[in-house]
């Protein structure tokens, strides 16, 4: 038998080649598919991840609001017992029984972390525990510019800017300042109205420069706007307790670590512990505002979000709440801290429970 001519040998090779190339293309293609397919996967996972962490943090929000909205509140914090008749009091001659509403599972107001809705996490904050530069106590008021940095020949001219910026008159303080001196150095002149955040004390001259070292979020975690002249020894964080009369730092972390314990449920019994004989107790409280802050994040990731809460008896049917403000915040060790475990609620699924 005669062999193949060579050409023949040449369109075989030449064809098996082409099927080479073309395996090779579709092994590329099929690759590219692949990683293209997988990286759609993950991004489409991403955003369902985005979108139920937004839904989870909803829920824990408006779960939060309504257990507000019908729940007593009392030293502890807010209480999770559903049918508890909220004590009726209001002063110190009825602290027994105010004592006795303590139940031992309130979610605390004092910024304390716990376990929300799915992959929510969340803090409550009550506003008198945080301190008001128009009501506050006058001396804690004047320890918060001393430890910015102002002298005592300069506080009546932080206190004046900050009265004419909110005052409805146009008629400057002695050491105040309205329209004339705003145009001045090229800033928005004053509202005439009462502070709607605690951020907007940086649009009022000279307390623009005076807070421009801190930041938003210490900004908010010791000030309010909400009208609270009491402070409650409860709630307020370190940084505000070290503001009042003969406390430092060391009175102010003890003062914290007893209360995390047991709730104070005595002014005087407190006083008699601590440097405050100097305050009237009726400067200082246990009881929580019928407002405060709910701070919401994902324990998975991303920033935070500042919600500012009052509760009210609005007509029409509408909810016994309002939102006054929400301020973004950006991701910090709060969002990555040990939390503690979700409430001891039938509002709260039981497969929260636990710390992570």
């Amino acid at each position: 038998m005669r062999p193949a001519p060579p050409a023949r040998h040449q369109q075989r090779g030449f064809v098996l080649i082409i099927v080479l190339l073309t395996l090779v293309v579709l092994t590329l293609l099929a690759g590219s598919a692949a990683l293209t397919t997988q990286a759609a996967i993950e991004r489409a996972q991403e955003e369902l991840d985005i979108f139920e962490g937004e839904l989870d943090m909803l829920s824990t929000r408006d779960t939060l609001l309504f257990m507000l909205s019908t729940q007593p509140r009392n030293a502890a914090g807010l209480s999770t017992e559903r049918y508890i008749t909220p004590p009726q009091f209001s002063d110190e001659e009825n602290i027994e029984l105010f004592g006795s509403a303590i139940t031992g599972n309130e979610i605390r107001l004092d910024r304390r972390a716990y376990i929300g809705i799915g992959q929510a996490a969340f803090a409550l904050q009550d506003d008198r525990g945080l301190l008001n530069p128009n009501w506050g106590d006058p001396f804690m008021i004047h320890n918060m510019l001393k430890m910015l940095g102002v002298t005592v020949e300069r506080y009546q001219q932080y206190l004046d800017t900050l009265e004419d910026y909110q005052d409805e008159d146009d008629l400057r303080l002695l050491n105040g300042a309205e329209q004339e001196q705003y145009q001045a150095v090229g800033l928005p002149g004053p509202s005439n109205q009462p502070l709607a955040t605690p951020l907007e004390l940086r649009q009022i001259l000279q307390w623009n420069d005076l807070l421009a070292p801190v930041s938003d979020e210490h900004l908010l975690q010791i000030m309010t706007i909400a009208r609270t002249p009491q402070l409650n020894l409860n709630t307020a964080p370190i940084e505000v307790l070290r503001l009042l009369p003969g406390m430092d730092v060391e009175s102010a972390s003890r003062m914290v670590q007893m209360r995390d314990e047991v709730p104070f449920v005595s002014v005087h019994s407190v006083q008699t512990q601590f440097p405050l004989s100097t305050l009237p107790e009726d400067a200082l409280t246990l009881f929580p505002n019928p407002s405060g802050n709910l701070i919401l994040w994902n324990r998975h990731g991303g920033g935070r979000r500042l919600i500012h809460w009052t509760l009210s008896s609005l007509p029409n049917g509408l909810p016994p709440w309002r939102i006054d403000y929400e301020i973004e915040l950006p991701h910090n060790e709060e969002s990555g801290q040990s939390l503690d475990k979700s409430p001891t609620s039938e509002l709260f699924p039981q497969e929260n429970t636990g710390r992570r």
